[in-house]
Protein backbone atom coordinates (compact mmCIF):
# COMPACT_ATOMS: atom_id res chain seq x y z
CA UNK A 1 0.00 0.00 0.00
CA UNK A 2 0.89 3.55 -0.51
CA UNK A 3 2.01 5.79 2.19
CA UNK A 4 -0.32 8.87 2.63
CA UNK A 5 1.55 11.66 4.13
CA UNK A 6 -0.51 14.73 4.91
CA UNK A 7 1.43 18.14 4.47
CA UNK A 8 1.11 19.30 8.37
CA UNK A 9 -2.32 19.79 8.90
CA UNK A 10 -2.01 22.91 11.38
CA UNK A 11 -4.22 22.69 14.03
CA UNK A 12 -2.75 25.48 16.50
CA UNK A 13 -0.87 23.34 18.81
CA UNK A 14 -1.88 20.03 17.44
CA UNK A 15 -0.74 18.73 14.48
CA UNK A 16 -2.19 15.71 12.28
CA UNK A 17 1.73 14.78 11.10
CA UNK A 18 1.32 11.40 9.02
CA UNK A 19 -1.34 8.94 7.97
CA UNK A 20 -0.54 5.41 6.43
CA UNK A 21 -2.75 2.60 5.51
CA UNK A 22 -1.87 -0.74 7.77
CA UNK A 23 -2.63 -4.12 6.65
CA UNK A 24 -5.60 -4.71 8.66
CA UNK A 25 -7.35 -1.60 6.91
CA UNK A 26 -7.42 0.92 9.66
CA UNK A 27 -5.11 3.78 9.53
CA UNK A 28 -1.93 4.65 11.70
CA UNK A 29 -2.04 8.32 12.66
CA UNK A 30 0.87 10.33 14.06
CA UNK A 31 0.04 13.36 16.18
CA UNK A 32 1.97 16.31 17.43
CA UNK A 33 0.58 17.94 20.31
CA UNK A 34 2.45 20.24 22.87
CA UNK A 35 6.05 18.34 22.88
CA UNK A 36 4.21 14.60 22.62
CA UNK A 37 4.17 12.65 19.40
CA UNK A 38 1.31 9.95 19.81
CA UNK A 39 0.54 7.24 17.43
CA UNK A 40 -3.03 6.17 16.76
CA UNK A 41 -4.52 2.91 14.85
CA UNK A 42 -7.94 3.18 14.27
CA UNK A 43 -10.76 3.02 11.38
CA UNK A 44 -10.96 5.23 9.09
CA UNK A 45 -14.50 5.88 10.65
CA UNK A 46 -12.80 7.28 14.09
CA UNK A 47 -10.16 9.28 12.70
CA UNK A 48 -12.77 10.90 10.54
CA UNK A 49 -14.96 11.29 13.53
CA UNK A 50 -11.28 12.70 15.80
CA UNK A 51 -11.13 15.30 12.80
CA UNK A 52 -14.37 16.66 13.17
CA UNK A 53 -13.46 17.21 16.50
CA UNK A 54 -10.50 18.80 15.83
CA UNK A 55 -12.04 20.96 13.15
CA UNK A 56 -14.24 22.58 15.46
CA UNK A 57 -12.07 22.86 17.99
CA UNK A 58 -10.21 24.82 15.54
CA UNK A 59 -12.95 26.77 14.40
CA UNK A 60 -13.83 27.72 18.72
CA UNK A 61 -10.56 29.25 19.07
CA UNK A 62 -11.69 32.95 18.67
CA UNK A 63 -13.69 32.16 21.50
CA UNK A 64 -13.69 33.44 25.16
CA UNK A 65 -15.29 29.57 26.32
CA UNK A 66 -12.29 29.32 29.27
CA UNK A 67 -11.24 25.39 29.89
CA UNK A 68 -13.88 23.38 28.02
CA UNK A 69 -14.08 19.35 26.68
CA UNK A 70 -15.61 19.17 23.26
CA UNK A 71 -15.28 15.58 22.55
CA UNK A 72 -14.14 12.51 23.65
CA UNK A 73 -13.35 10.08 20.77
CA UNK A 74 -12.76 6.57 20.59
CA UNK A 75 -9.49 6.00 18.16
CA UNK A 76 -8.95 2.43 17.89
CA UNK A 77 -8.06 1.39 21.59
CA UNK A 78 -7.67 5.41 22.94
CA UNK A 79 -9.48 7.85 23.91
CA UNK A 80 -9.00 11.31 22.81
CA UNK A 81 -10.11 13.65 25.14
CA UNK A 82 -10.24 16.90 22.48
CA UNK A 83 -10.92 20.56 23.93
CA UNK A 84 -10.08 24.00 24.71
CA UNK A 85 -7.76 25.34 27.30
CA UNK A 86 -8.80 28.74 28.92
CA UNK A 87 -5.98 30.74 26.60
CA UNK A 88 -8.00 29.06 23.66
CA UNK A 89 -5.67 27.01 22.73
CA UNK A 90 -6.38 23.18 21.60
CA UNK A 91 -5.69 20.70 24.26
CA UNK A 92 -5.84 16.94 23.56
CA UNK A 93 -5.61 14.54 26.69
CA UNK A 94 -4.87 10.74 25.36
CA UNK A 95 -5.22 7.69 27.34
CA UNK A 96 -6.62 4.16 27.35
CA UNK A 97 -9.97 3.71 25.99
CA UNK A 98 -11.52 1.97 28.88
Amino acid sequence: MQDHTDAADDYGDVELLHITPTDSGHLRVTVAHGDVLDDLVATPEQIDELGRALEQAVSLTQVSTGFCVLADVPVGDRLVRVGLSGSGRISLVIGPAT
